[in-house]
């Protein structure tokens, strides 16, 4: 037995504990085993983000989060963000600019 399963397998039993479920998520799985193997591919460099909670208190709406992320794929910038209402709540608005 490789060195590299043994780590593999506790990342997965430490992701589990942590709440993954990799027996409904087979792609997930295959990544983590194709990186322990030393595989990896860059689809892209995350180039900084930042995340915002806002704490309403108006007519008991829910706390809004803002995630903002800009990455760069195959040399070219990209700027998301994404608002969503409550823990799960739907995406409010989703933006996408180049700089």
């Amino acid at each position: 037995m490789t060195p590299r399963i043994p780590k593999a397998v506790e990342e997965i039993k430490r992701r589990e504990a942590a709440g993954y479920a990799f027996d409904v998520a087979e792609a997930s799985l295959d990544l983590l085993m194709r990186r322990a193997a030393g595989w990896s591919q860059p689809f892209f460099d995350i180039e900084s983000y930042r995340v915002h909670v806002e704490e309403r208190v108006a007519d008991d709406e829910p706390p809004l989060a803002e995630a903002t992320v800009k990455v760069r794929t195959k040399g070219t910038p990209a700027h998301r963000v994404s608002r969503r209402a409550g823990p799960g709540g739907r995406a409010r608005q989703t933006r996408s600019a180049r700089r």
